[in-house]
């Protein structure tokens, strides 16, 4: 026989009533320990498909920057070639110069 459990109650403490009914079997500890599993893979879940969303963006905008690099890079070489016909015909063609005239 194991000896009989002492409990002390002091005025002014109370003890917390569980709001879920244990498992058969399983010790309110165990019960705890099921409840706090629970949480945190339900947090993990949630992060888990919050980062898969951010993923997509950076993705996204990582694809955005190598199309916009691309075509910053390929403006010097078609600058280049402007000013090469520039150098050939002697100035700029007629119909840049109206383009960037203040009065076409």
């Amino acid at each position: 026989m194991s000896p009989p459990e002492t409990v002390a109650l002091l005025p002014g403490t109370s003890q917390a009533s569980p709001t879920l009914d244990p498992r058969p079997g399983q010790s309110p500890v165990q019960t705890l320990n099921t409840q706090a599993e629970q949480a945190n893979r339900t947090k993990y879940d949630a992060a888990k498909e919050q980062y898969a969303k951010l993923q997509q963006k950076v993705d996204g905008l990582q694809a955005q920057v190598t199309q916009e690099q691309t075509t910053l890079n390929s403006l010097p070489n078609s600058m280049g070639l402007q000013a090469a016909a520039a150098y050939r015909t002697g100035g700029i063609s007629p119909t840049l110069q109206m383009a960037l005239s203040s009065e076409p």
